[in-house]
């Protein structure tokens, strides 16, 4: 491990980042490759090199800013940490987070992810000093067949980020980068839906066996049951799952690195 550096990516590291993001995660190159448009390696990549080998890499994408009131915070999504099967073990990860923690002292960053399974808050919290929670929850609805509707149609990241912000003016939140909800769109496509404009507001939804995936929905509350049951029509689906965030959710969804512990904040959409 001693001869093992922390560094930048470079853009002819693409190669062996692509084949250690398919061997980690299973994802087709179609997305990989649309994750490295908007995020190319040589910015928001960073490895463990043995030499010519990469023993682990994570990503930091910034752009995204947190949104208090008249306060706004640049903010860092770490995403992807991953390290070949032959390399686990060995603290290389661990020591990509310490990095990214220097980073974000150096440049006033709010680190945060979405960790992949519960266990890993913990790792986050202790190699990324990631020791707050933010938390949501799920809700099921059921399509019902009588229920008014609402227009909607597909949105642009531009165009959702607009209608995003109208939505949460008045809470505190994160904003995103077009290019991050320009990715959002591609994954949203992969599963089936995408972004859209709904009513007076936005949803970000996906599809997954007969279920419509609401990772975000963002309208009037007037206008929420109405906006699930377009979506469900639309679909020919039989049931969504609806995620909300904010204060008293129980279910733990992002890891962050913060002075306090943010109560409140709508963390919005997350790459998974």
């Amino acid at each position: 491990m001693a001869d093992a550096v922390v560094t930048r990516a470079a853009a002819g590291d693409v190669p062996a980042l692509r084949a250690l993001w398919v061997s980690a995660f299973g994802d087709p190159p179609e997305l990989i490759d649309a994750f490295f448009a908007r995020f190319p390696p040589e910015t928001s990549a960073w490895v463990v090199r043995r030499g010519p080998v990469i023993c682990s890499a994570a990503y930091l994408l910034t752009g995204n800013h947190l949104v208090q009131g008249q306060r706004v915070r640049p903010a860092a999504y770490v995403y992807a940490v991953a390290s070949p099967e032959t390399e686990r073990g060995k603290g290389y990860a661990g020591r990509l987070m310490r990095r990214f923690v220097t980073l974000a002292d150096e440049q006033g960053l709010l680190l945060y992810t979405r960790p992949a399974e519960p266990s890993l808050f913990a790792w986050y919290a202790a190699c990324m000093e990631a020791v707050h929670v933010g938390r949501g929850h799920e809700e099921t609805v059921a399509r019902c067949e009588d229920s008014p509707l609402l227009a909607f149609s597909e949105a642009d990241a531009a165009q959702y980020g607009q209608l995003r912000e109208a939505q949460l003016a008045d809470r505190p939140h994160l904003a995103f980068s077009e290019a991050f909800l320009s990715l959002q769109a591609v994954y949203c496509r992969a599963c089936g839906a995408g972004l859209y404009a709904i009513g007076s507001g936005c949803c970000a939804a996906e599809t997954a066996e007969n279920t419509l995936i609401l990772k975000e929905l963002l309208v009037p509350e007037a206008e929420r049951a109405a906006a699930v049951q377009t979506l469900l029509q639309h679909f020919r689906l039989s049931a969504a799952s609806v995620r909300g965030q904010g204060a008293g959710g129980a279910l733990p969804l992002t890891a962050f690195r913060a002075e306090t512990s943010l109560d409140g904040i709508n963390w919005g959409l997350f790459l998974d």
